[in-house]
């Protein structure tokens, strides 16, 4: 966030604050990794929340995702969405370029478990790397504290 004081003749001050998006700079920075650094790959994720009364959720949901190659942090995955994500019955898909971790073995799935109306039954979750044809993993469970849930892919 910057600041700046703007002197007139008619106000003594007025304060501008002026915020910049920074997921726009962040994605520009996705595009290309620095030198000594893993290339970035696309994973297309996918959640399904149940249709259950009282499924759908308002929390921040938390994703971390194991790879045969290493691991991604956990992340934020709201923003990734456009307007109310995690309704009951809803499919919820989205894009994300990471370091290249291989095909996903073990997701952790969190809800920080904050607002009205945080309770969450998350059904599966599929996770499609850039060399396999994704995995699913699967939740049917509720989610209604901030414990995370870890599933491991069944081996083929």
């Amino acid at each position: 966030m910057s600041r700046a004081i703007v002197r007139t003749q008619t106000f003594s001050a007025i304060l501008l604050v002026v915020m910049t998006w920074c997921c726009v700079q962040h994605a520009q920075t996705q595009q290309k990794s620095p030198p000594g650094k893993a290339e970035r790959v696309t994973y297309e994720v996918s959640f399904t929340t149940g249709n259950k009364p009282g499924s759908g959720t308002d929390a921040d949901i938390y994703l971390t995702l194991y790879g045969k190659k290493g691991q991604e942090g956990e992340i934020r995955i709201n923003p990734f969405f456009p307007g109310h994500p995690f309704q009951a019955g809803k499919t919820d898909a989205m894009k994300m370029a990471l370091q290249d971790i291989g095909e996903i073995t073990k997701i952790t799935v969190r809800s920080d478990a904050n607002r009205v109306g945080a309770d969450w039954f998350l059904r599966y979750v599929t996770v499609k790397g850039p060399a396999d044809g994704g995995n699913t993993f699967d939740f049917e469970s509720w989610f209604k504290d901030k414990i995370p849930q870890t599933r491991t892919k069944a081996p083929r």
